[in-house]
Formats: C-alpha cells, structure tokens, sequence
C-alpha cells in the first residue's frame, strides 16, 4: 500500500490537469450522450412530420454536439499524455536519486542491470497504464452511468432491465 501511495503522490503536482482531464471526460460524455436524443427527435419531430426546418435545427445541434466532443476529446487526450509524460519524467528523477543514494554492495547486489531496466521499461509501463487510465478508462464508467442515467430517464420500469443485461 506504502508503494501506492508513492505513486499517487507524483501526481499531486498535477492536481488541476487531472480535473482538468476529469472535466472534459464529462463533458465528452455529455456530448456524446446528447447525440441519440437529438437523432430520436430529428426522427420523431422532424422526419415524421416533414418539418425541414426542425431537421436543419436538429442536424445543426448535433454536428455541434459531434464538434464538442470531439473537441474535449482531443484535449483530454493530449493533456492526459502530457501528464502521464511529466509523472514518468518526475518517477525516473525519483529513481535515479533513489539509485544514487544505494551504496556500491546494494548496486552490486541488485545488480546494474535490473535497475537500468527499472530506471526505463517499468517507469515506461507505468506511464503507459496512467495515459490509459487517463483518456481510456476513465471514460467507460461515465459513460456507463451517463447510459444508465438516460434510459431511466426515457423509462424507469424498462431501465430496470439494465440491472440483469449490464453484469
């Protein structure tokens, strides 16, 4: 637990990135969640009833929708690689003080190898696995919910299948 709390300490300096990153997650989510209730009233509303001008209005809203979150997108991704890439930079200066702080039987018995493989190949698989937290799966569980919060907003009773589909 000790090492976890290490970990998650390197990215205290980039507290408001992360918030930053968090925000436009959510409000990537929104946007793409807005997009099949603007379909279904372009449908229902606009094609339905021949309503050209509500179809124009609808398909406007839904390429901004579409441009929104695309936007946040590409924000949320470039600012969680740029975190990811400074939390990697800050972990490898850690452990190269780290390293130069061991005495030479430690080195010795560790063995200059393996802490060059340290010092490079797991600083890079822990930098690999926060950008993809950062712009991959935290996007799954907001999105998840924002699906659920949707469907029981259409109906309640149905949404309910969602408790038996979903596990």
């Amino acid at each position: 637990m000790q090492g976890n709390l290490r970990w998650l300490s390197l990215l205290r300096p980039y507290r408001w990135r992360l918030a930053l990153v968090l925000a436009c997650q959510c409000g990537q989510t929104l946007a793409a969640l807005l997009l099949p209730r603007l379909s279904a009233e372009l449908i229902d509303q606009g094609v339905a009833l021949h309503d050209t001008r509500l179809m124009g209005q609808l398909g406007g809203w839904m390429l901004l929708a579409a441009l929104v979150q695309l936007g946040l997108s590409l924000v949320a991704l470039a600012l969680g690689a740029r975190i990811a890439m400074d939390a990697g930079r800050d972990l490898r200066g850690a452990l190269f003080a780290h390293v130069h702080s061991l005495s030479l039987a430690e080195v010795q018995r560790l063995g200059v190898p393996s802490l060059i493989t340290r010092c490079t190949n797991d600083v890079l698989q822990l930098q690999t696995l926060l950008a993809m937290i950062l712009t991959v799966i935290m996007l799954a569980p907001l999105m998840g919910l924002g699906g659920v919060a949707m469907a029981m907003r259409q109906d309640v009773r149905l949404s309910g299948l969602l408790l038996v589909a979903v596990p």
